[in-house]
């Protein structure tokens, strides 16, 4: 559901939505403890926001806001600013593919499915 929906976003030219969702996928990765592909998620939206010219909504911020610091905490500071920064390095090409890997991970298993 969250692949279809980056895909949706880029294919629509929503930037700012694409952007969005790679928030809720770096959400999703903070809620399962991954607090490092977290920051990378959370640096590739960045680089998405700055390629496309695009502000973080106030709404979205502070969640931004919570969730990073609960990513910083997980990874800690050090390994939070080099996976921040390796995300940040990312073109759009490659934010899609880090965020149809991480949204892939995220999503549960559906009844009956090979996995």
């Amino acid at each position: 559901m969250l692949r279809r929906a980056l895909e949706s976003k880029l294919e629509t030219d929503d930037r700012a939505g694409f952007a969005e969702c790679l928030d809720v996928i770096g959400e999703l990765s903070v809620a399962r403890g991954q607090g490092r592909e977290a920051a990378t998620v959370f640096g590739a939206a960045a680089a998405v926001r700055a390629t496309f010219g695009v502000l973080q909504s106030p709404e979205l911020h502070a969640d931004y806001v919570r969730y990073s610091a609960r990513a910083r905490e997980q990874a800690g500071a050090r390994a939070f600013d080099r996976a921040y920064e390796k995300g940040a390095a990312l073109g759009v090409p490659e934010a899609m593919a880090l965020g149809v890997a991480a949204a892939s991970s995220a999503e549960p298993a559906v009844a009956g499915s090979v996995g």
